[in-house]
């Protein structure tokens, strides 16, 4: 039950044997850097002063409390341009992207200019989507800030937009995240709602639609509340991290953090993931390895655990898992495994 403050991730949301404290504490964020999600402008300045050693008591809770930014997308500003001269101006080096020209100006990025190039390809009042590219890395991925409209219908050409983006997306790393404004099912709720099962079902269908993938997250489980007590009160998961197979195949231990919220009704997301990136290789499965005795069993093993998220996340997770195990027993020459 939700208390003061924000309720615990239930231990089963995320896999035991993706994430262990010793893995987080030697974990490098994707391209030994971090990206962060806020939803009020003011957590930005929070943040960052943070960040440059500005506060000894810090926003963030270990593992993230030496956090470091390098891209950050920024919902329901509600600054004027005053205003915003005066935000920038804690992030000097940083470039940023303001639509003041579009209705409500609801969506900012900003980046580390001495490490990232942004392209901005769409825009559109529910999301930016750009590329950046890691200049270290020689690598370029996909990025879409989402901020959907408070209502269902609204939404829908969100959920078109995201389908069209994913159909002319083939082999280049995407994320998506941000506030979709709605929730996959009940137990992302806590307290009285609306009747949200037409909202649900269509935000499923685009995840379907689209072959995005949840993002293993850690922390707070409910990501908004309606700052409101007792029987008006309303926790919700809005806000997550959706990627593609291809970012998996880049960065396949990353995962984001829910935090605490500060000056804002929505939790900050902030992703990590990878020291390195990966070369991703083919793995072809030889028909012969299910001759093995030890073939079922092994797969058995794997395919008992039970994975939260979408069934395609669950099937790939796995999937994964069993890669190693067929790779090694290729490898060995009459082992065991191979032997019929």
């Amino acid at each position: 039950m939700p208390k003061d403050g924000r309720t615990p991730l239930d231990k089963d949301v995320v896999p035991t044997e993706q994430h262990t404290d010793d893995e987080d504490k030697g974990a490098e964020p994707f391209d030994k850097g971090k990206a962060v999600v806020v939803y009020n402008p003011f957590d930005v300045l929070l943040l960052a002063k943070d960040d440059a050693g500005g506060s000894e008591r810090g926003p963030i809770s270990s593992p993230l409390r030496n956090v470091t930014l390098h891209f950050i997308g920024l919902l329901e500003t509600r600054v004027s341009a005053i205003n915003m001269l005066r935000i920038q101006t804690i992030l000097p080096r940083w470039s940023w992207f303001t639509d003041y020209n579009g209705p409500g100006n609801r969506i900012w990025i900003a980046w580390d200019d001495e490490l990232l190039d942004v392209d901005v390809l769409n825009l559109d009042v529910q999301f930016i989507h750009c590329r950046i590219t890691i200049r270290s890395a020689h690598l370029s991925v996909l990025a879409t800030v989402v901020y959907g409209a408070s209502d269902s219908i609204g939404r829908q050409g969100l959920w078109q937009n995201l389908v069209m983006l994913a159909q002319s997306i083939f082999d280049e790393p995407w994320i998506v995240g941000g506030n979709f404004n709605t929730v996959l099912d009940m137990s992302e709720v806590y307290g009285a709602s609306a009747d949200i099962y037409l909202a649900m079902n269509d935000f499923r269908d685009c995840i379907l639609d689209t072959g995005l993938i949840h993002l293993p997250v850690q922390g707070e489980h409910f990501s908004w509340h309606n700052c409101s007590e007792g029987e008006r009160s309303l926790w919700k998961r809005l806000d997550r991290l959706l990627v593609n197979d291809a970012w998996l195949g880049q960065w396949p231990n990353s995962h984001y953090h829910c935090l605490n919220a500060r000056t804002s009704d929505h939790s900050p997301l902030v992703i990590r993931g990878d020291a390195d990136t990966h070369t991703v290789s083919m793995f072809r499965f030889d028909n012969y390895l299910t001759l093995s005795s030890e073939f079922t069993p092994s797969v058995q093993n794997v395919w008992r655990h039970r994975i939260e998220g979408t069934t395609m996340y669950a099937v790939t997770w796995k999937l994964r898992a069993l890669k190693p195990i067929f790779s090694h027993a290729k490898k060995e020459e009459g082992g065991s495994f191979v032997e019929c």
